[in-house]
């Protein structure tokens, strides 16, 4: 009996919903080693710095032994939360089709447009923090706040790197549910700082005036408006 393979019919593959690029290999390569090197050095540090999310006492620890900014842990979980995030950004830009208005930018040039914006505004973030300390003669309660924001990026950073690797490259798990998880634990993180920095400027009887304001100027307007003028769809 003879076999007609042209007649066997093709098995269904299933529909790809896989966003990974080639260059992307490369860049979850480079942060993994950052992640296991820094693990690898200063496991104890991590260990510190990540508990103080949940732990005021630690928090106020770390920063009486003057390991904020300055120690070369804190300065690689800085870099690798930036370059998860631009990632995270990046994915999910592409699922949902969202483009940056009058750029025409795509692939890796797109990723580091991402990741220039998201520094640059950290270091503008920082500098009015640090000239806000020097107007108001060091302000402790400034120096916690900067503290916080650092951490709880380095957090959502760290947190939104196995989101982002499987986002890239896993059939399983539908990429709209990722999105959502990776923007609760974003929003959930600028939440949690928002509260922690209100209950320290309450504690330090500063006004709710200026409160309210930094929180305007500094943190709403500056989402709002990149959310307004900068994403539009493809």
């Amino acid at each position: 009996m003879r076999i007609n393979f042209t007649e066997i019919p093709a098995p269904l593959l299933k529909e790809s919903y896989l966003l990974g690029e080639p260059w992307m290999f490369y860049i979850f390569i480079f942060i993994g080693v950052l992640i296991a090197g820094t693990q690898w050095n200063y496991s104890k540090n991590i260990r510190e710095i990540f508990y103080a999310v949940i732990n005021i006492r630690m928090l106020r620890e770390i920063l009486r032994e003057e390991i904020v900014l300055t120690s070369r842990t804190s300065q690689l979980l800085i870099v690798l939360s930036h370059l998860s995030l631009a990632l995270f950004f990046y994915l999910s830009f592409s699922y949902y089709e969202i483009g940056i208005a009058g750029v025409s930018l795509s692939g890796f040039l797109k990723y580091l447009l991402i990741l220039t914006i998201l520094t640059f505004i950290y270091f503008v973030k920082i500098v009015i923090i640090r000239g806000m300390r020097l107007l108001f003669n060091g302000d402790y309660s400034l120096r916690e706040y900067e503290f916080n924001y650092g951490l709880l990026l380095k957090v959502a950073g760290i947190g939104l790197f196995p989101l982002s690797l499987l986002l890239a490259y896993s059939k399983v798990i539908p990429s709209d549910f990722l999105v959502l998880i990776g923007l609760i634990l974003i929003v959930a993180s600028i939440v949690w700082r928002w509260a922690r920095g209100w209950l320290n400027a309450v504690t330090n009887r500063i006004s709710i005036v200026y409160i309210i304001l930094y929180l305007c100027t500094l943190e709403i307007l500056p989402a709002v408006v990149l959310l307004k003028v900068l994403l539009v769809r493809s």
